[in-house]
């Protein structure tokens, strides 16, 4: 019996997550859950048609042409059906390097 008690408190320290924690972004998840949903699309479905929308470009730009079209939310979709996608967002954890050096 205490042997099952102490797996289970150590799954739930193990599993616990503090209120407010922050995911580390995921290509294609507009609201940052750690999944890729119907919604995260439909977000991005949003952004497209310049509706407010929780989709920033860093994670909802999956195909990387630099703005959120209706492409990335179908890839967004079919990411989320587990059908093949498009998903080639930039690096969404790190900060943008210069891409030339100043004189």
């Amino acid at each position: 019996m205490r042997t099952v008690f102490v797996a289970l408190t150590i799954a739930a320290v193990l599993t616990h997550r503090p209120a407010g924690a922050q995911i580390i972004p995921i290509c294609g998840d507009a609201n940052n859950d750690g999944d890729i949903t119907v919604s995260d699309g439909v977000s991005a479905l949003r952004a497209a048609a310049g509706l407010p929308s929780t989709c920033p470009l860093a994670v909802c730009d999956v195909d990387a042409d630099g703005r959120i079209t209706v492409t990335d939310g179908v890839n967004i979709l079919r990411n989320a059906a587990v059908l093949p996608a498009i998903d080639a967002c930039r690096d969404v954890t790190s900060t943008p390097v210069p891409t030339s050096t100043p004189p």
